[in-house]
């Protein structure tokens, strides 16, 4: 039975307020707003808001489990038994039992473990506490185990502040300083492949690893493949030239691959990889496609090269984010003629792409915090379970995009056998109250 993860608000205070939400896909309802409290009533727990990223570093669900950053409030002087200062900590919540516990409870005065970039490696998980690597266990590994009680936390390396992780090969690869680094549990060993290129939004599609990475040459971020049967990384040569001096609106030059995702290894060894790249000189956005060869050719395209869902006729700037994949749909939302955030899907089989849901119906945007300057860190507002999309948005009035501050829902669109695709339909509302405003979609 899968659950759909989300910060939502509950008290008025606004989408993202701080709220954990569970929405129970088997039955389509939403269960009670989660409450995470620790060792006692001065614990409490909140989703930090600002979690960013498709991957949503800063809440992950695995095995049963929700792993997230929450705020502390049980330090400091106290009025009336609560404690006044905060931090920010891991918390472990157990879907099934509705238990919670907060984990490497930092001392008094610390800013507190600070748990970012949640990942897992070899049935356990792995997170950035505070700029050291830390391991989550519970006895022999998490995938083997349901008690809480039994989790305990262990710093591998200091110092190391790892970002961007993803385990491929064996290996736990990441960002340490800047530098393109694995991580292997069975030696306890820490390599680094490559020196300066900055690696973000690692995944593994197919048999290799997609990064965004500096570019030697001094022509900006750019998509590099690694293998290890290659012994080496490569940068894709940038299909628009013309970008390499332009700056797009996260301050990056070149094509500055984004929201990477991965197609499975078709039936000759292809690895492809689709993602949101920069398209020209003025540094607006659209879709890109990479595909690289088990012998190691490479083919890169932009994958709708006529630009014409922009609301800038002379730019046509889609900058799309989110993408996320069911089958061979590539959904991902971006800037529509209404002039908000409208829902798109792309047929990876042909490239060919349509607005499913324009803003003028139902914003994705329904809020207003969208900003292009933070690219992929806006909160993801999609995620998939099996067939099935769901997606925070808002109702529009028709004419042009949803504006009510909160009003937030969440939505769902299936996917049939046959490829059809359903329209939206309103899953969960907030009871009448402010808006739920999901946003940082995640599942189990």
């Amino acid at each position: 039975m899968s659950k759909v993860i989300f910060d939502g608000d509950n008290v008025g205070g606004g989408p993202g307020s701080g709220e954990l939400f569970i929405f129970d896909t088997s039955t389509d309802s939403l269960l009670p707003v989660v409450s995470l409290n620790g060792a006692s009533p001065n614990y409490v727990g909140q989703v930090n808001s600002e979690l960013g990223s498709n991957l949503s570093p800063e809440l992950l669900t695995y095995d049963g489990f929700v792993f997230l950053q929450g705020v502390d409030n049980g330090f400091g002087p106290k009025v009336n038994g609560v404690g006044q200062e905060t931090q920010d900590g891991l918390f472990v919540y157990d879907i099934a039992t509705k238990q919670s516990v907060e984990l490497g409870k930092q001392s008094e005065g610390s800013n507190g473990l600070t748990p970012t970039d949640f990942t897992v490696y070899n049935d356990n998980v792995y997170f950035n506490g505070d700029g050291n690597l830390y391991e989550i266990t519970a006895g022999k590994d998490i995938a083997t185990s349901s008690l809480l009680s039994q989790m305990t936390v262990k710093e591998i390396a200091t110092a190391v502040d790892p970002s961007s992780m993803v385990q491929y090969e064996g290996s736990l690869f990441m960002n340490s300083g800047g530098n393109f680094v694995s991580y292997n549990s069975t030696t306890n060993t820490i390599l680094t492949r490559a020196g300066g290129v900055n690696p973000t939004d690692m995944i593994v599609a197919g048999n290799d690893l997609f990064f965004n990475g500096v570019d030697p040459n001094g022509l900006g971020n750019e998509l590099f493949v690694f293998n290890p049967a290659a012994s080496l990384t490569k940068v894709i040569p940038d299909p628009a030239p013309s970008n390499a001096n332009a700056t797009d609106a996260l301050g990056n030059r070149g094509l500055d691959p984004l929201d990477i995702v991965g197609l499975p290894v078709n039936s000759v060894g292809d690895s492809t990889a689709y993602y949101s790249g920069v398209k020209d000189a003025f540094g607006d956005r659209n879709i890109y496609t990479t595909t690289v060869g088990p012998h190691g050719g490479v083919s890169t395209t932009e994958a709708f090269p006529e630009r014409t869902l922009g609301t800038n006729p002379a730019a046509n700037n889609l900058d799309p984010y989110d993408l996320t994949l069911i089958g061979n749909d590539l959904f991902f939302t971006g800037d529509d003629k209404a002039g908000g955030r409208g829902l798109f899907v792309l047929d990876t089989t042909n490239n060919s792409y349509r607005e499913i849901v324009s803003s003028s119906q139902y914003n994705l945007d329904y809020d207003n915090t969208y900003n292009p300057t933070w690219g992929d860190l806006n909160p993801n507002t999609l995620t998939a379970v099996g067939s099935t999309l769901y997606f925070g948005a808002a109702v529009g009035n028709g004419s042009g995009p949803a504006q009510p501050n909160g009003a937030g829902a969440l939505y769902e669109i299936t996917v049939s056998a046959s490829g059809a695709i359903s329209h939206p339909t309103q899953v969960a509302t907030n009871g009448g109250g402010p808006g739920l405003g999901p946003v940082s979609l995640t599942h189990t």
